[in-house]
This record gives C-alpha cells, sequence and structure tokens, in this order.
C-alpha cells in the first residue's frame, strides 16, 4: 500500500452488513481507497475501553462501523452489554474520528422511533425509543452529534441478507416444520437488502457531497412499504421455498420481551439527493436475496446477539 491509499476500517465483519460490503467489493474497487475488516475477534466493542488502542495501532484514515449489538428481545436483559457496544463504544470511535479529522460512517436504526407517526420518518423528527435496544443506539447517535467527527450517521430497516441472521432465514427454517405460522400484520416497515446498503454507501463514499458531511444523519431503506406477515408471503410464494399456510396476528396476539414500533417507515428522499441515487423496491432485494440464498434443509440455527 502506498501512502496516497487512504485506509478505511470497517467494523462488524462477521454481521449482515459487513459480509455484504465484502461480497461488494469483490467486484467493486474504490480507486485510492483500501478496506480492512476486522470482526468482534480483533476489536470486541463490549470492552469500550480497548476501542482507543486498537486504532492507535493502525493506519485509519475513516472508520464504517457496521457493528453492534442487534438481539432486539435480549437487550431487555443485556441493557448493559448493548449500552457499552451500540454507545460507549461508539463514542470511543467517534472521539477517534474527531480528534484525527477523519469521517466515521455509523449505521443506526429504525427502532430510535416509537413508531406512532402517520407518514414516514424523516431525519428531523424526533427520536423516542420504546425498547432497550433502540435507546442504546439513540444514545450512540447522541455520542457521535455530541463530538461532531466528519462522515455521517445512516439508520436502516429490516435488513436482511444471505448472511446472519434475519427474518427471511428464520421463515425459511422454521417453514420447514412448520406447516402453519402466524405472522404479525400491524408492524409496518420497509425491508432493506444488506447488498443494496453496502452499494450504497460505497457510492457514498466516492461521491463528492460526502466530504461536506460532518455528523450529518440519513435515512436509507429500500422503497415501498410493507408488514411482516406481507413479506413472509413474498418469502414462501417462490418456488422453492416450503409450502406454508400464512395466518396473520396483531402484535398483541405475539408478546415478546421488548416492545416493538408498529410504523418505522424511513423516508429515504435526503440521501438520495444529496449523493444522486437511486434505491430499489423492497421486492427486488427480497428476490435478489432469496435467488442468493442455499436451499434451506436444516432446522439448526445460531443466532447471535453482537453482529461483529
Amino acid at each position: 500500500m502506498t501512502s496516497t491509499i487512504k485506509q478505511f476500517l470497517v467494523l462488524g465483519k462477521n454481521g449482515q452488513l459487513g459480509q455484504s460490503l465484502q461480497k461488494v467489493l469483490t467486484d467493486q474497487k474504490i480507486s485510492g481507497v483500501s478496506f480492512a475488516f476486522y470482526g468482534r475477534e480483533a476489536i470486541d466493542l463490549s470492552e469500550p475501553e480497548t476501542v482507543l488502542s486498537f486504532l492507535q495501532s493502525r493506519q485509519v484514515d475513516g472508520i464504517i462501523n457496521c457493528a453492534a449489538y442487534t438481539h432486539v428481545d435480549q437487550a431487555e436483559q443485556d441493557a448493559e452489554l448493548a449500552d457499552r457496544i451500540n454507545h460507549q463504544s461508539v463514542h470511543e470511535l467517534a472521539q477517534f474520528c474527531q480528534s484525527q479529522d477523519i469521517p466515521l460512517v455509523h449505521i443506526s436504526t429504525d427502532y430510535v422511533f416509537d413508531g406512532n407517526q402517520i407518514g414516514a420518518y424523516r431525519e428531523h423528527d424526533l427520536p423516542n425509543p420504546i425498547n432497550q435496544y433502540g435507546t442504546s443506539k439513540l444514545k450512540g447517535e447522541q455520542a457521535i452529534h455530541a463530538l461532531s467527527p466528519p462522515g455521517c450517521i445512516i439508520r436502516t430497516s429490516w435488513v436482511h441478507s444471505e448472511y446472519g441472521r434475519n427474518f427471511i432465514k428464520t421463515m425459511q427454517k422454521i417453514g420447514l416444520s412448520k406447516p402453519q405460522l402466524d405472522v404479525v400484520f400491524d408492524q409496518v416497515g420497509s425491508p432493506t437488502y444488506a447488498t443494496h446498503l453496502a452499494k450504497a454507501i460505497l457510492h457514498m463514499l466516492q461521491h463528492p457531497a460526502f466530504s461536506s458531511c460532518q455528523s450529518e444523519l440519513f435515512h436509507f431503506s429500500n422503497e415501498g412499504v410493507t408488514s411482516w406477515y406481507d413479506l413472509a408471503f413474498q418469502i414462501f410464494k417462490q418456488p422453492k421455498s416450503p409450502n406454508v399456510f400464512l395466518s396473520p396476528i396483531s402484535t398483541d396476539q405475539y408478546p415478546t420481551p421488548a416492545q416493538r414500533p408498529l410504523y418505522t417507515v424511513l423516508d429515504s428522499r435526503k440521501f438520495c439527493h444529496w449523493f444522486d441515487y437511486a434505491i430499489p423496491n423492497w421486492l427486488e432485494g427480497v428476490e435478489e436475496c432469496l435467488n442468493h440464498l442455499k436451499p434451506v434443509t436444516s432446522l439448526s440455527t445460531t443466532p447471535s446477539s453482537q453482529d461483529q
């Protein structure tokens, strides 16, 4: 590597977005930029006190933070752990980037909202998380805004991919053993294919407008709106999917440890305007994801609470 090549550290290499970025970068290169991917084995964000020493030992010209504690229900009991990963370590990342005057691209979530709004959420709408996961992610955002390093925060929603743990893969596995599934119909949002988000991030890094970002806040999700029930319907209508009868139920019929917002549709127009970008519809993302998934033959799952 020559000194003219900037190196972005990507944290969370084993998560959905981290793996999707690696996949996209096998075919797409960015001139003058290299990417070094790190997972929990190299930098464990559950130990915020180790973040600075890790960063100081490497060439860092920018950070993309895809790592997070993402297990929404478990966060109700593991609130301290979620806070260390989603808030305290993010503060350390922001402090380092601010001191070095280098960009931080941080991924946040639609769950910073309470879901009571009528109409898609825009960046200026007031957050009001209703569970510990959303609270920890909002505190991470606030830490970045307080320090205001170069770069941006990208809120996204309902992320799915051929990697890791997500709704699409869970539905396919459960469908192997259950001919009928109850799926919530009154939680509404926009499924986001991690590969589409990865491509958008790489496009953003190359756009002239990115250099003017100073902790700028953007929303990014695939276009269109759906419910968990309608998303499941799309999954099981595919030719290779299990034959499953779906029954719509309301949120109060499916109690979970963490309360879920009923409506978290994100308005992504600001991202599209700033970076001259067209976002695909969520149906395109689901179809593309399913085409990349191998046929499901096993019921085994190994869920992780940390996408690092």
